[in-house]
């Protein structure tokens, strides 16, 4: 089978390839990759599956990182584009539900029943175009089906991970799960505390912001996993993002709204971005002190102030959609904030904090009041109040 890999990307594919085979070795495209170029789509990354040792893989190239290589994994660097060749292995158990205790080197098909899910067990030889399927997973991808390979508790007693990995993969694919798939899902939901909450911040959130959310999101609640780690008050925070989801053209906020309502100090727990805590704290005040037409207006008249209206919306919090409406005629991202009008220059009598008083000041009546001109807004500062 011929998959259509970018003419760019399989120059590169195809030399890496060309010097295992070369030299006694066997190599192939495998997980994701494969995955998306049998839908049709381009990969945003190409993994490798080979059976040369990790030193024999050093030996082979110019450049290269041991980056894994106590798993068997190492990166090659090939015209300025880096690469990850992981040697066919068959896991140890784990002590620890996410890592291996230990790799051992084994065969292709080995390789493939550590795997988590059948369409991720593909193997692709783009010189031979020759697709290695042991678990059916092209026929999982044709019907659009998420299957565990094997027993599926096995597959998440290896790694609790997985679990979390499965709604993101529904979310990303819009596919369905195999009805074992479901039922272990469900049972495992209970038992994922032990994870890092970096992790499972990565996952949910990919989860979340992913084009299928809507298809996905009510199994995610109902498995309990939000209850579970986030508490019962999370779940109907969660059903009310999934409306605004299927309301809202930017859905890049609606995880961060998520991660403002529960009790966690995401800052700490999560490793987040200074923008991303910024925005979360933001969020926080907005439903935790009044607001009024002003502030809505210079803070919120963005993607996230519409999204932020309708969840306000789906939660009922009638005073905050009744201050929404009077702020903004149409939807706030839609609303154009003028820049102030005054600076500086037009209080040269001031300094400091009164200066900053009287510039937030001219900047609330302005924007209060709708004002146009500089003239007119002097005069409106001018006026008894």
């Amino acid at each position: 089978m011929d998959l259509k890999i970018p003419p760019t990307d399989l120059q590169k594919i195809t030399r890496l390839l060309e010097i295992l085979q070369k030299n006694g070795h066997e190599g192939y495209l495998v997980g994701g990759c494969v995955r998306d170029l049998l839908m049709g789509k381009e990969p945003k990354d190409y993994d490798f599956a080979v059976s040369a040792k990790p030193e024999e893989v050093e030996s082979l190239y110019k450049s290269t990182n041991p980056i894994g290589k106590a798993f068997g994994t190492i990166q090659v660097v090939l015209e300025n584009h880096a690469y990850e060749l992981t040697t066919f292995r068959k896991d140890f158990t784990s002590s620890n539900n996410r890592h291996p205790d230990g790799v051992v080197f084994g065969s292709m098909q080995e390789d493939a029943l550590r795997r988590d899910f059948t369409m991720n067990a593909l193997y692709y030889d783009p010189l031979k175009q020759e697709i290695h399927d042991f678990y059916n997973g092209q026929q999982d991808i044709q019907n659009n089906i998420i299957r565990f390979i094997g027993k599926p508790s096995e597959r998440i007693y290896e790694d609790r991970l997985r679990v979390l990995r499965a709604f993101r993969f529904q979310a990303q694919l819009g596919f369905d799960f195999a009805e074992e798939t479901a039922a272990a899902l469900m049972a495992a939901a209970k038992d994922l505390h032990h994870l890092s909450w970096e992790r499972i911040h990565r996952e949910v959130e990919k989860t979340i912001v992913a084009p299928y959310f809507l298809h996905t999101g009510e199994d995610f609640i109902i498995s309990g996993i939000i209850q579970h780690l986030y508490g019962e008050q999370n779940a109907p925070v969660m059903r009310a993002l999934k409306a605004c989801y299927a309301k809202s053209t930017s859905h890049e906020y609606l995880y961060t709204i998520f991660l403002a309502f529960h009790a966690l100090d995401a800052a700490k727990d999560y490793r987040l971005s200074k923008t991303t805590k910024n925005c979360v704290q933001k969020i926080r005040n907005f439903f935790s002190t009044k607001q009024d037409v002003y502030s809505l207006r210079r803070d919120f008249s963005n993607d996230l102030g519409t999204t932020l209206f309708y969840f306000a919306t789906e939660m009922g919090k009638t005073s905050l959609v009744r201050i929404f409406e009077q702020a903004f005629s149409g939807l706030p991202h839609e609303y154009e904030l003028a820049p102030p009008l005054l600076t500086a220059k037009d209080f040269p009598h001031l300094k400091g904090k009164n200066l900053g008083d009287a510039l937030d000041r001219a900047y609330r009546l302005q924007i209060e009041q709708e004002i146009k001109t500089k003239d007119r807004l002097l005069s409106a500062l001018e006026s008894p109040s």
